[in-house]
């Protein structure tokens, strides 16, 4: 059974990578739908779009930043990443 999450009125599918990332980097669905509707869009020429998103994490007291590879083609969620530095 496929893992779907619904952002911008599109169906996504979770990849099984991007869902073991999801699992090991702590990221909740709600951070990635967020990053999906109110994330900064990276458009790559040739891949998958990238997006991006920072939220203020008040346990961390820092900024927390994610991002999520799409492949719009397939509107299939291909991994998930925190580049927080």
């Amino acid at each position: 059974m496929a893992y779907i999450l619904r952002a911008n009125n599109k169906d996504y599918t979770v990849s099984y990578h991007a869902l073991q990332r999801m699992i090991e980097r702590s990221i909740p669905e709600e951070m990635i739908i967020a990053a999906l509707e109110n994330g900064s869009l990276i458009e790559q020429p040739h891949g998958n779009d990238r997006y991006e998103y920072q939220l203020y994490d008040e346990d961390l007291e820092d900024i927390v930043i994610v991002q999520v590879i799409v492949d719009e083609a397939s509107q299939t969620i291909v991994t998930v990443m925190d580049v927080t530095e």
